[in-house]
């Protein structure tokens, strides 16, 4: 086997060299070998090194440098101490200056006793802590407890107000036992307490009689809410779709006209009102009739002289003679219309509503 070559401690094979093939000739070279890679390894190491390797491991994984390092040169504090400094991450003195300093103030409120529900106040030197009982007094508030820092109630024999704690609830007010006097007209009362005084201070001079005379004899109670004077079965004509409230709407008649009678209400008639008015309307197809064609006659001269030809006998004209004779029948008896261009009227949609 051949000398081996390398340059740091990492470059050694243990295995080398060989006995029982090495000579034995090349055994200086390898002692050179192994004292050059240690120098290599270590080139300023200058004296002894009482180091342990478990000491030199806990530099394993160290990424700072020499100066860095060197920072630790006359440490004099433990592992423990050091360890204080487990997650600082900026300069403590710069943490340091940031804080509040230290005053005096600050140390009589860390030396006050936090007793139960008392309070911190100052004396004029430091800060203490009082019971409760002693607000107003810190405060300056009522120390007498006579003003509205006390407890409230609610005086009078009025109960549509209720107090619970801190929190007031009015209730609706009973008019029968809370109230008094009589509310104006101009808030919305009647100025009276009795409904004859009410009725004299709205200006209605009517009698019983003559209210219900308009009522159609129907006596109105304290019930009543309204007064209503058409029997039921009353028709009424409304400008509108549909019927108001207790009526009902009526569909027995549609697309009609009105006929006011001086006699008793019917319907009649054959033609819808859309039917017969309307624009595009002509009369009905007629045929004239002799009767009704103006009396009229249609001559014809004729003589010896004129029209020529044989007088016949048995139509009065002689050979010779001169007259008239009538024409012959012309046309074909058909009937025919008239348009009707005026009989586009307005009008204006309503229904009939029947009372309930």
């Amino acid at each position: 086997m051949g000398l081996e070559t390398g340059t740091y401690i990492d470059s050694l094979n243990a295995a080398w060299p060989i006995g029982a093939t090495d000579p034995k000739s090349e055994g200086d070279d390898h002692f050179r070998l192994v004292k050059s890679t240690i120098k290599n390894s270590f080139p300023n190491i200058a004296g002894a090194m009482t180091a342990t390797h478990t000491e030199l491991n806990v530099l394993d994984g160290f990424t700072g440098s020499t100066a860095e390092l060197n920072t630790l040169s006359g440490f004099t504090g433990s592992t423990v101490e050091l360890n204080y400094l487990v997650g600082v991450t900026s300069l403590i003195q710069t943490q340091f200056d940031s804080k509040q300093p230290l005053h005096s103030n600050l140390t009589g409120v860390a030396a006050a006793t936090p007793s139960l529900n008392y309070f911190l106040v100052a004396n004029g030197a430091t800060w203490i802590t009082r019971p409760p009982s002693e607000a107003r007094t810190s405060l300056g508030v009522d120390s007498a407890g006579t003003d509205n820092s006390t407890n409230v109630t609610l005086a009078g024999a009025n109960n549509y107000l209720t107090l619970v704690g801190q929190e007031i609830t009015a209730e609706q007010v009973p008019l029968t036992t809370q109230v008094s006097g009589v509310l104006p007209i101009a808030n919305g009362g009647t100025n009276s307490s009795t409904a004859t005084g009410a009725v004299t201070n709205f200006g209605f001079s009517a009698t019983a009689s003559e209210v219900n005379a308009i009522c159609d004899g129907k006596t109105l109670t304290s019930s009543d809410d309204k007064i209503d004077n058409f029997p039921v079965g009353t028709l009424m004509v409304f400008q509108q779709t549909a019927a108001p409230t207790g009526w009902t709407k009526q569909t027995t008649h549609n697309d009609k006209a009105f006929r006011v009678v001086s006699g008793t209400a019917s319907s009649g008639g054959a033609s819808a009102f859309t039917t017969t008015f309307g624009s595009g309307k002509t009369s009905d197809s007629h045929t004239l009739l002799i009767a009704e064609i103006p009396s009229h006659t249609h001559t014809i001269p004729h003589g010896a002289g004129g029209l020529g030809g044989t007088a016949n006998a048995n139509d009065g004209r002689g050979s010779g003679v001169s007259g008239t004779y009538p024409s012959g029948s012309v046309g074909g008896d058909g009937g025919h219309t008239h348009p009707l261009t005026n009989f586009d009227l307005q009008y204006v949609d309503v229904i009939i509503g029947t009372k309930d």
